[in-house]
């Protein structure tokens, strides 16, 4: 009689089997809870044996520089089960000055009288 699993744990067990470091950023992915809370990456990756994480959050950042003998050990202990990540490298994303600003950041002064005679009318 063959066991019935879901789809999800059977995936979870090939990636395992198949590819350790992919298996590893799907599980720490799944459980970012656990270690970062709310705070969001923008890209996660493992090679060698090195978690590279790039963010836009500076908390995150700060978070993880400062907390990283911690993280490790949650991520081998309780995410992971076994010792698959030895270093964190956090990458420091830049946002973009346009992103910045909910407004329209106008460049030119005949631009700015444009605005203020649209508004006049």
């Amino acid at each position: 009689m063959k066991k019935i699993v879901s789809l999800s744990s059977a995936i979870s067990d090939f990636l395992k089997d198949y590819d350790k470091e992919l298996w590893a950023e799907l599980m720490i992915s799944q459980n970012w809870s656990k270690i970062g809370g709310r705070r969001k990456f923008n890209s996660l990756k493992i090679r060698k044996g090195t978690l590279k994480i790039s963010t836009y959050d500076s908390t995150l950042r700060n978070f993880l520089l400062n907390q990283k003998n911690m993280i490790l050990e949650r991520i081998n202990k309780e995410i992971l089960g076994e010792n698959l990540v030895s270093d964190i490298q956090i990458f420091s994303l830049e946002v973009p000055i346009f992103k910045r600003f909910s407004t329209k950041i106008r460049t030119s002064d005949s631009e700015r009288v444009k605005g203020q005679k649209d508004k006049n009318k």
